[in-house]
């Protein structure tokens, strides 16, 4: 809340105009805070885009160079994926707003091609700046590769140190890692982590990067955690399975199917969206049933499931809950669908 007063404030500009320094870095992470919020559904975007938001963030945008930090990198992603949302928003805002929405929009179209040219060299940038970046640097360009989906390997020729403070970004990065000696080395370490009760956290931490990396290890380790005596391993190791064709499908479905009748409802949950995924047409029912829900908070949260755990077979029903008479439900889906279509096309489209 505080975040978004401060992007509202008038002189709000003047900081962005700044990105390089003190006051600009803490003004970019406002702005980036404040537009995430937006996209939740925290914060209201009509109030949001009444001050100016789009107006800020293309400054911003504007602004980015070669040299941009971390921090510079990510209000340009929160750039576009606001230009993104805007013709979404301009349908459900009343009409004093629509025309504020749809100027900005217009504005950021206009810068729209140099904007994604950026964004397509933002990685290398990124990964060219890590090694002489300070830790609080190197864990925001961990978190901003991340949102890219950038390929992290050539950072880390050894699994990332587990005294350095940007662990967990860096196994969470690795997520997207395309090498094939990945997977086989994290599912290695998940083992040896979840042999100490002290090390169960960085184990979840490990399990849930597995999801990125199909392989026989890979699935071997998630099915043997499905059964551990922590509930955070196994939501971690359910969470992570049904994100590829299983090599053993009969054990995988087996296993998940088990997992739907786990006392811990976290795993319950992840075991039907593992399910949904792999086109099962129970869980499928069951998700959906959410976004026909009678409590709007119901169907906004099923909405974000649907995002969350990529379950792309519910597209049409998204596409049905965006054009939804409930602005808050209509919002809530038209943010899934631009966080699948982002999962899927990145920025290229």
């Amino acid at each position: 809340m505080l975040a978004a007063e401060a992007v509202a404030f008038p002189n709000f500009l003047t900081a962005i105009k700044q990105p390089d320094s003190f006051v600009g870095r803490m003004a970019l992470r406002a702005l980036v805070s404040t537009s995430r919020a937006t996209r939740d559904g925290l914060l209201d975007p009509g109030s949001l885009i009444r001050a100016g938001l789009g107006d800020v963030l293309a400054e911003s945008a504007a602004r980015a160079n070669a040299d941009a930090d971390p921090w510079h990198a990510m209000a340009v992603i929160e750039t576009e994926r606001v230009f993104r949302r805007l013709g979404h928003w301009a349908r459900v805002l009343s009409s004093q707003v629509r025309g504020h929405a749809e100027r900005q929009a217009m504005r950021l179209w206009a810068t729209s091609d140099r904007r994604g040219a950026w964004l397509a060299g933002a990685a290398n940038r990124l990964r060219a700046r890590f090694p002489a970046a300070g830790g609080e640097e190197q864990g925001a360009i961990l978190r901003c590769l991340t949102e890219l989906r950038a390929d992290v390997t050539s950072l880390f020729p050894h699994l990332p140190d587990r005294r350095s403070p940007w662990w967990t970004d860096a196994v969470r990065a690795l997520r997207w890692s395309k090498s094939p000696v990945v997977g086989p080395v994290l599912a290695g370490q998940a083992v040896r982590l979840a042999r100490k009760t002290r090390t169960h956290g960085r184990a979840a931490t490990v399990l849930s990067a597995l999801r990125g990396h199909a392989c026989h290890e890979t699935e071997r380790v998630l099915l043997r955690s499905v059964g551990a005596t922590n509930p955070a391993l196994r939501h971690a190791a359910v969470g992570s399975l049904g994100w590829w064709p299983p090599f053993d499908p009969d054990r995988v479905v087996r296993a998940l199917r088990t997992a739907r009748t786990d006392p811990d409802n976290q795993v319950r949950r992840s075991a039907v969206s593992a399910l949904a995924r792999l086109g099962e047409r129970p869980a499928l029912a069951e998700v959906t049933a959410g976004l026909h829900s009678e409590e709007p908070a119901i169907r906004a949260d099923t909405a974000a499931r649907v995002a969350a755990e990529e379950l792309t077979w519910l597209w049409p029903d998204l596409e049905t809950a965006a054009a939804a008479d409930d602005s808050d439900t209509a919002l809530a889906a038209c943010e899934s669908l631009e966080r699948l279509r982002e999962g899927l096309f990145g920025f290229a489209m």
